[in-house]
């Protein structure tokens, strides 16, 4: 029998990787008035690990689900692709405005608002779905190919 981490471990491992993101982004806006160098770091890890997360996912994790599940592109994977296009927009412009000292509060509102509702779609959806599809063999291929 299955433990119940092996069960939920696409929603546990890409969860936790949220909450770390969360952090560094949080840590970016606490840190970009008093502490410009130590922003800037700080978000350049946010953005590159944001950028490696949606990597797993578009490239690995999504063609597995739609493959278990006879999907082409369609259903839930499509949504999260659009919303990934719209993150990685927001992102890059948020990076040229520090390259110019030229941060702007709006936009990095908007990508956590965003944010916040691209993840609880993965999380209550479709890391649930991917869980209950996905095979130990696949999911180990997952985790090899990361």
């Amino acid at each position: 029998m299955e433990s119940t981490v092996m069960q939920n471990l696409v929603t546990q491992f890409f969860s936790v990787d949220h909450e770390r993101l969360d952090f560094l982004f949080r840590m970016y806006r606490e840190n970009k008035q008093n502490q410009r160098y130590k922003a800037v770091l700080l978000f350049d890890k946010f953005s590159e690990g944001l950028k490696r997360h949606i990597r797993w996912e578009e490239e690995l994790l999504f063609p597995m689900f739609e493959k278990a599940n006879g999907l082409k592109g369609a259903g839930p994977t499509m949504v999260m692709r659009q919303e990934h296009d719209q993150i990685e927009a927001i992102l890059e412009e948020i990076g040229e405005g520090l390259k110019n000292d030229d941060h702007s509060e709006a936009l990095e509102n908007a990508l956590l608002e965003l944010l916040l509702l691209h993840n609880e779609k993965e999380e209550q959806v479709l890391y649930v779905q991917c869980d209950r599809s996905l095979t130990d063999e696949q999911l180990l291929t997952l985790f090899l190919e990361m």
